[in-house]
């Protein structure tokens, strides 16, 4: 097999003989390639016209009209190029993490079908090239990736190009855009999604939540507030297969509640008995500090402003309406009107002795279940 050449490109190959006398005289048979002559000298040289494989013999003939002869093979390759074309590296088509990739590279010039190999560099990891020039498969890792292909066509002639691909993230996005608002005291609950990437997510915050609200690995905001305002946070998702991440800024804002009253209705007093009654706040942040904020309490009454109990024993008979203001540990108000009835107790008098006509008669009336002393008054 002799040196192979190029289509349009100057050959030249010296045929040599030995074991005889020389000098020799060379001649051929068979098909030489277009283009190319042998001289008497074993000179094969010329600008080869024609793509092929070219067989032949030469036979050398010495002094003595010894002769030799040797079959030879040249391949003669045409141009090849591959595809697409560009200056070196050729910038191929870019690929997304996590997305089915396929790019085909083809080859032209050369004679029957082509096949494509990797000659150096490194192909994108998920990626590999088929014989036929497929690059294709699942990126798995960012970055930006060198390698050079090289065709060979039937004559097993062949040219190489450089390439350089880039494979890069997918756009992550977060669900929800904003955030349900949150109430003090109220249990809050809300879930991070994430889209775009292969999943699963972890997530993450920057920027401080409200006190007594945390967010799960798997995305979950959750907890109960404690403390009312604006908290801006920016929270971030990354895919852990391949590291992607996304990111989007949130306004979590945390309300006052409504704040209601138990029981809704305060029981009816006596004059004279203990009275005692709690007022319990709902929906607020402990702790509480309640007051009267309008009418009057029954006389001998009073409220606890820390613990809204109202105790004390009635003096005064009759309707006492009033307005009981409470506030939370946040400053969150609320009021509730009351209405306590006080009502006399019921005044029990001792039962009279019988007399006997013409005796002497004395017998003291006692009375109880009110509040001493009693004045005695007969009506009939």
């Amino acid at each position: 097999v002799l040196t192979g050449g190029k289509l349009g490109t100057a050959y030249s190959q010296m045929i040599t003989a030995s074991g005889g006398t020389g000098p020799y005289a060379y001649i051929e048979t068979g098909a030489l390639p277009t283009g190319v002559t042998l001289s008497s000298a074993g000179v094969l040289s010329g600008t080869p016209t024609g793509a092929g494989t070219y067989t032949f013999t030469v036979t050398a003939t010495d002094t003595n009209g010894c002769q030799g002869s040797q079959t030879y093979s040249v391949t003669i390759c045409s141009t090849i190029t591959l595809s697409p074309n560009g200056s070196s590296p050729t910038v191929l088509t870019g690929g997304t993490l996590g997305v089915a990739y396929s790019q085909t590279i083809t080859a032209s010039g050369g004679m029957g079908s082509y096949t494509y190999t990797t000659t150096a560099g490194t192909l994108p990891t998920g990626l590999t090239l088929s014989s036929a020039g497929v690059l294709s498969g699942t990126p798995t890792t960012v970055g930006s990736y060198s390698f050079t292909v090289q065709a060979s066509d039937a004559n097993g002639c062949s040219a190489t190009q450089n390439y350089m691909v880039t494979m890069v993230c997918p756009m992550i996005t977060l669900s929800p855009s904003s955030l349900s608002i949150a109430v003090a005291g109220v249990n809050y609950s809300q879930t991070i999604t994430s889209s775009g990437g292969n999943g699963p997510y972890a997530y993450a915050q920057t920027g401080a939540l409200p006190a007594g609200v945390t967010l799960s690995s798997g995305g979950v905001l959750s907890g109960t507030p404690t403390v009312t305002g604006t908290y801006p946070i920016t929270m971030t998702t990354t895919d852990q297969v391949t590291g992607c991440t996304g990111t989007r800024s949130y306004t979590l804002r945390v309300t006052c509640p409504i704040i209601t009253f138990s029981p809704s209705s305060l029981p009816s007093g006596t004059v004279g008995s203990p009275y005692s009654t709690t007022i319990s706040p709902n929906n607020g942040v402990p702790s509480y500090a309640f007051l009267v904020s309008s009418g009057a309490l029954p006389t001998g009454l009073n409220l606890d402003p820390s613990t809204g109990i109202l105790s004390g024993t009635p003096t005064a008979a009759g309707s006492f309406t009033f307005t009981v203001e409470v506030f939370d540990v946040n400053g969150s108000p609320g009021t509730m009107s009351y209405t306590v009835q006080v009502g006399c107790p019921t005044v029990t008098l001792s039962s009279l002795t019988n007399g006997m006509v013409a005796m002497p008669y004395s017998q003291t009336i006692t009375a109880s279940g009110g509040t001493g002393p009693y004045t005695f008054s007969l009506l009939t």
